[in-house]
């Protein structure tokens, strides 16, 4: 190039290529020749995450830059994770719907499978200002906060039981005990487990300043027909707090009761068919127990 530049400024050729048109279209045969061969380390690891960042361009035009992250396994002896950016994107909708409609046209102008895809990651767009907002007036909210404390206990329990109900060596009568001590701890969390998980929450919100309190909701009244019992249309005034324990505490832990309750009586069904049967049972029951047992299987 030095050769080249030199022989056009001291005269020695005519036709010296060093226009911006050719120097444009030259970076521009760079860039293809370098996506191809990003396009190809991604196509031999196949799985990739996607970035975007959407942001205003000089114009106030919003645009995205479009990167992917992947493996790159062109040195076997080294794994290593590496981030190829593939250009700009002019965008004209920044909604989730509008980014993913770009970014699935986008992947297959270059032949790559959306269904590849195992992670994204996005920033600066309008559905992230969104986003915020929901971090803002939802996530700093004593409502959302007790919920993740009693989420976090029921979790925690069901769990424990879950990991303990996998182990090779369990028996029917190991589940059913299991089961039972689900259903015990979910009876006594009803009854005592919300008092509780207010003192908890409340001690969180004070640690992180939230506001230990529950936002008063609305009350939507409608208008009463002429035949209707009068006093059976009273509404009952509950507090904030009561109507979260009725409408969100206590319909969970019932759902959760009701659908331990139905195996467990089958469990429990077979247990005494076929319980018996079991070494640490059929070796203590006596043989008059025995014959009962067999008569009924």
């Amino acid at each position: 190039m030095q050769y080249h530049v030199r022989r056009e400024v001291d005269k020695e050729v005519q036709s010296h290529y060093l226009s911006h048109k050719i120097q444009n279209e030259l970076i521009i045969l760079l860039a293809n020749e370098i996506k191809a061969k990003i396009l190809d380390n991604i196509s031999k690891t196949k799985y990739f995450l996607v970035i975007l960042d959407c942001t205003p361009d000089l114009s106030h035009e919003d645009q995205i830059s479009i990167i992917i992250r992947c493996v790159d396994i062109e040195d076997t002896n080294q794994v290593k994770v590496e981030e190829f950016f593939l250009g700009f994107i002019k965008v004209d909708d920044t909604s989730g719907l509008g980014l993913f409609n770009q970014l699935e046209d986008t992947l297959n102008e270059l032949n790559l499978n959306i269904d590849d895809i195992r992670g994204h990651g996005y920033d600066n767009g309008s559905n992230m200002k969104e986003a915020k907002g929901l971090c803002k007036n939802t996530l700093e909210d004593f409502e959302f906060l007790i919920s993740l404390c009693i989420w976090y206990k029921i979790l925690d329990k069901v769990n424990r039981v879950s990991k303990v109900l996998q182990q090779e060596e369990m028996n029917l009568a190991d589940v059913i005990a299991r089961i039972n001590e689900l259903i015990v701890f979910f009876q006594k969390f009803r009854e005592e487990g919300f008092e509780n998980m207010m003192k908890e929450a409340n001690e969180l919100a004070n640690d992180i300043a939230i506001d230990p309190a529950f936002p008063i909701k609305r009350v939507v009244r409608r208008k009463k027909h002429f035949d209707e019992d009068v006093e059976a249309n009273v509404e009952c005034s509950q507090s904030p707090e009561d109507n979260f324990r009725v409408s969100y505490f206590l319909h969970i832990i019932d759902q959760a009761l009701t659908s331990l309750k139905d195996p467990f009586e089958q469990f429990k069904l077979c247990e005494e068919i076929f319980g018996f049967l079991f070494n640490t049972k059929f070796m203590s029951i006596g043989e008059q127990k025995l014959m009962e047992h067999c008569t009924k299987l």
